[in-house]
């Protein structure tokens, strides 16, 4: 599996869903690379958008904060975009 590449397409995710408002607010574009790090480990195990939305969610909470991450539900498309990721990179990186 290539960690480096998967963690890559989920910052270039995170970063167009801007979901704490860094990027808009002027921030390198790396801001949330420790965040898609976080994401991309056991990311390929997840099973469902729910469980990929679940993930994410816990991950922002525990780097933000309850108040700064947000709802759960505000996760959604994020989940939706990733859960198309990891079926297509799976595909691609053939992961074992």
């Amino acid at each position: 599996m290539d960690l480096e590449k998967l963690t890559s397409a989920i910052e270039d995710c995170l970063n167009f869903y801007d979901p704490q408002g860094c990027i808009a607010m002027g921030s390198p574009l790396d801001e949330y690379r420790g965040e898609a790090k976080m994401i991309a480990e056991g990311f390929l195990n997840l099973p469902s958008k729910h469980s990929i939305q679940l993930k994410v969610y816990n991950v922002f909470r525990e780097q933000f904060g309850d108040w700064l991450a947000g709802s759960f539900q505000s996760y959604e498309p994020i989940a939706e975009d990733l859960f198309n990721l990891k079926h297509t990179f799976g595909k691609t990186y053939k992961v074992r």
